[in-house]
């Protein structure tokens, strides 16, 4: 199992985890295909594929962090045990492995491109008029389903903290409490649009 770098970029008043470089992980089982490459190849219906490109899976990994919605670690693809003989993937495994990569490229581009979409023109639901246990929760689940596809590691969500307020004797004041928990509010909301739709990849 491969995992992919993810610069880190966000700066603000939360806490979050950061971001791993390489994961690593055998893959679970080996898929072995017979392809028949004969006949008319007008007449022909090969099965749909999306086709990945490696050299995206750095911006896609952007992109979905970008969001600032839920934390990742890096994405996630099959490689057998001899491509893990160098301490991890052995350099070029990306061309020794043509498929596999693009294979987790195609499912982190689909992931990517749906998480975007889904994420606008969100607004607060009425169940989330506060960021309380239940929303916490619901947020823990979406994330825990989001992890559950195994396209990349998906690790906790982005909660923001109230900022501390010379004001209020360096603590927050119920201004800030109120702003950050109607931010929080907006990227539960947004992370169970995600979930509803990347479900199926």
């Amino acid at each position: 199992m491969y995992n992919s770098n993810v610069p880190s970029h966000l700066e603000e008043d939360m806490e979050t985890r950061p971001l791993l470089a390489l994961t690593f992980a055998l893959a679970a089982c080996a898929h072995n295909a017979d392809i028949d490459n004969t006949g008319d190849n007008d007449n022909d219906v090969a099965d749909e594929q999306i086709e990945g490109d490696p050299s995206t899976i750095d911006d896609n990994l952007e992109r979905i962090a970008a969001l600032e919605v839920f934390s990742i670690g890096a994405l996630i693809a099959d490689l057998p045990e001899e491509a893990l003989h160098c301490y991890g993937p052995c350099p070029g495994w990306e061309e020794e492995y043509p498929e596999e990569a693009a294979a987790a490229a195609a499912r982190l581009q689909a992931f990517a491109d749906a998480a975007e979409a889904a994420v606008q023109d969100v607004e607060p639901p009425s169940a989330y008029t506060t960021f309380d246990d239940a929303t916490a929760e619901a947020a823990a689940q979406d994330i825990a389903t989001l992890a559950s596809l195994e396209i990349v590691e998906v690790w906790s969500f982005l909660e923001v903290q109230p900022a501390n307020n010379p004001s209020c004797y360096n603590l927050p004041c119920e201004e800030d409490i109120a702003v950050a928990d109607d931010e929080n509010c907006l990227r539960a909301a947004r992370l169970e649009a995600i979930v509803q739709a990347t479900k199926d990849l």
